[in-house]
């Protein structure tokens, strides 16, 4: 993998210059996504705002004011709750980056071992023009151009990710780009009034990381059948910039 701003970089601790790393063999992933992959089940210990073991925790902002019914649309003043709950749920599965801890470390001045640097299942779709010269994904924190790659493809083209809150595009590397042509429900910014909704890069994705896509892309069910599971599952750790513009 290509990385950067690590402490022991070959060009002086913290530096921005990508440089290639051959030692790491592991692979991160989140409880769920490792399960759907049968291994780990839940968690033996309370995660997030678990009262009990779960594989992932939610929480949603209460000084927001959210749009509960989908069938009429987003009303203008209000957010896409079922499409935020969506998106968390996606986090929750695996739709995640290593290129977050990385960023944010460096951000503190606290840079990480290179070798304590694990790509997370999603980041082995990670490239960059540079990463593709050297045949390795790219784990940079930086603002240069990330794909999503199924295959490898020397023709970098495809959707693009989202590089970095402090160092990159100003954006957590755990979504798509914003402002690059709607790519999915993984986008990193919701608007008032926008209704979220699942696309098929996002089920591509979700598919690769290991989980079964059964069918082609269908609406996000109605609060009466969806809601109550997303008030109970939760996102990861980090916090997301899944709020509102500008947060």
């Amino acid at each position: 993998m290509l990385v950067n701003r690590t402490a022991n970089s070959e060009f002086g601790a913290g530096s921005a210059e990508p440089y290639k790393l051959e030692s790491n063999e592991t692979v991160g992933l989140t409880l769920a996504n490792a399960k759907a992959l049968g291994g780990l089940g839940t968690s033996s210990f309370p995660v997030g705002n678990c009262e009990a073991a779960c594989e992932s925790s939610i929480a949603f902002n209460s000084s927001y004011a959210y749009d509960y019914n989908r069938a009429d649309g987003i009303n203008a003043n209000q957010l896409d709750f079922i499409g935020i709950a969506t998106h968390e749920i996606g986090h929750a599965l695996g739709f995640i980056s290593s290129v977050d801890t990385l960023d944010i470390k460096a951000n503190t001045g606290t840079f990480l071992d290179g070798g304590r640097i694990h790509a997370l299942s999603l980041d082995l779709f990670r490239y960059s023009a540079l990463s593709k010269t050297k045949d390795v994904i790219d784990l940079t924190a930086d603002e240069r151009d990330k794909f999503f790659s199924i295959d490898g493809s020397d023709r970098l083209t495809g959707p693009q990710f989202s590089t970095g809150m402090y160092f990159g595009d100003g954006n957590q590397a755990s979504h798509w780009k914003d402002r690059s042509p709607l790519l999915g429900i993984m986008d990193p910014n919701v608007g008032y009034g926008q209704l979220l909704e699942i696309r098929e890069n996002d089920l591509i994705a979700m598919d690769v990381i290991g989980w079964d896509r059964a069918n082609p892309i269908a609406p996000i069910p109605e609060p009466s059948t969806y809601a109550l599971m997303g008030l109970g599952l939760a996102a990861l750790a980090l916090r997301r910039r899944i709020a509102g513009k500008g947060r």
